[in-house]
């Protein structure tokens, strides 16, 4: 999952959730998660903003140029 909380500033965090092995089901005002159990991590970031996780989402390393987005 690739965000945009600036212009120009691209952040990459896996779409799979690893509390459930669940693929992230809605992103919605800046956080990105799952409603049934109601987990939310920042885009901005990767913190959780809200539980169950534990920890950080992990980013991805990413290198945005031009129009392409890769997996660094």
């Amino acid at each position: 999952m690739v965000t945009r909380p600036e212009e120009g500033d691209f952040k990459a965090f896996p779409a799979i959730r690893t509390h459930q092995d669940r693929a992230v089901a809605d992103v919605a005002d800046g956080t990105a998660g799952r409603a049934r159990h109601g987990g939310r991590c920042r885009n901005t970031d990767g913190s959780v903003e809200r539980g169950p996780r534990p920890g950080r989402c992990p980013r991805q390393r990413i290198t945005a140029e031009g129009n392409p987005v890769h997996r660094a």
